[in-house]
């Protein structure tokens, strides 16, 4: 084994985030965790168009992979890399990097990285679990002090608002009901990410289907939405699923009137301006 790559960082810029089926654009592997150790960066062809979206967050666009190879030209390098390492470190690599990573060295034919017997670090976990997210770790880092007493609602509510204030204060944040709830809002519809907007159409968030979108699940795969009319999920869900059987059942489903629909009853995906 390469002792100088014992130790990696490595992140990925992708297509999109569907960790089965999106694929990687660039990829870099960084020796140790030093700005000056060894580091690898290749931009890869996808084979399929990279979507707007994807290139307004990391700024790669089709032009400037049309050249570059693909990833089954580098997968012997990516897996070697990988598979020598006793220590992997990413940023949300355990729910994203690391599978997609995988998915791409199957296609390209590569054995599959063990990557159980490795130390994992996820930067982002670990982040998590140094500042865990309750409301008595904010009320402390936004209000300077404990949230001291029994948690009940009342309790809670006056904390929460402090908690606003704080952040507000912190993260100078415009300080307007408007920007603040387009500063928290999701792709989410509904209250619940079991759907979500993409590409300004409802996907799904949940399941085997994750990523695809509901109006064509809708007709490819009925007995799977019939599964979700018959199960215990939230209110929405269910009124959801039933609107896109009722629309799929006339002579054309006519996709801008189901979003129409959506946006009339849940709101409109959030925007980027």
């Amino acid at each position: 084994m390469d002792e100088t790559w014992s130790v990696i960082v490595f992140d990925t810029e992708t297509t999109g985030i569907d960790v089965q089926n999106d694929r990687i654009v660039e990829i870099s592997i960084q020796s140790g965790t030093s700005d000056d150790g060894p580091c690898w960066t290749q931009r890869i062809n996808p084979g399929i168009p990279i979507p707007p979206e994807a290139t307004a967050t990391h700024g790669i666009s089709d032009a400037d992979v049309a050249s570059c190879p693909p990833f089954a030209a580098v997968a012997s390098l990516v897996r070697k890399r990988l598979s020598e390492a006793q220590v992997v470190i990413g940023y949300n690599s355990r729910r994203f990097d690391i599978p997609l990573v995988a998915a791409e060295l199957e296609r390209a034919g590569e054995k599959a990285v063990d990557f159980l017997g490795k130390q994992i670090i996820d930067v982002l976990c670990l982040w998590q679990n140094c500042e865990p997210r309750t409301l008595s770790n904010a009320h402390l880092r936004f209000a300077g002090k404990p949230l001291d007493g029994a948690h009940g609602a009342e309790h809670d509510t006056r904390g929460t608002g402090r908690v606003l204030s704080g952040m507000i204060r912190d993260f100078k944040l415009e300080n307007t009901w408007e920007a603040l709830a387009k500063k928290s809002a999701t792709n989410s519809i509904g209250l619940s990410n079991h759907f979500q907007w993409q590409d300004g159409v409802a996907v799904f968030g949940f399941g085997k289907f994750r990523g695809q979108p509901l109006h064509l699940i809708a007709f490819q795969e009925p007995d799977y939405i019939d599964y979700i009319l018959k199960k215990d999920f939230p209110r929405h869900v269910l009124d959801i699923c039933g609107e896109v059987v009722r629309r799929r059942c006339v002579a054309a489903f006519d996709l801008d009137h189901f979003n129409a629909w959506l946006v009339e009853t849940y709101g409109p995906p959030p925007r980027d301006d």
